[in-house]
């Protein structure tokens, strides 16, 4: 089984398919505290990927690309 290379995650939920029903983002849903929730995982996992691109660049010596 791969190791995650992530520490957040994004939860499954029905908040999902509302949103596909709607034809909004899933942050955009009404009435739905779940689907905000969910947002604010991918939130959190695009944090933590940003977060790790700028370690990993600041790791690189001068110049390089």
């Amino acid at each position: 089984m791969p190791k995650p290379v992530l520490t957040s995650t994004v939860r499954q939920s029905g908040a999902f398919k509302d949103a596909s029903e709607q034809s909004v983002l899933v942050r955009d849903v009404r009435g739905s505290k779940l689907a905000k929730n969910c947002w604010l995982d991918y939130k959190s996992v695009t944090d933590e990927i940003f977060t790790r691109m700028e370690v990993h660049d600041s790791k690189k010596p001068e110049g390089s690309q």
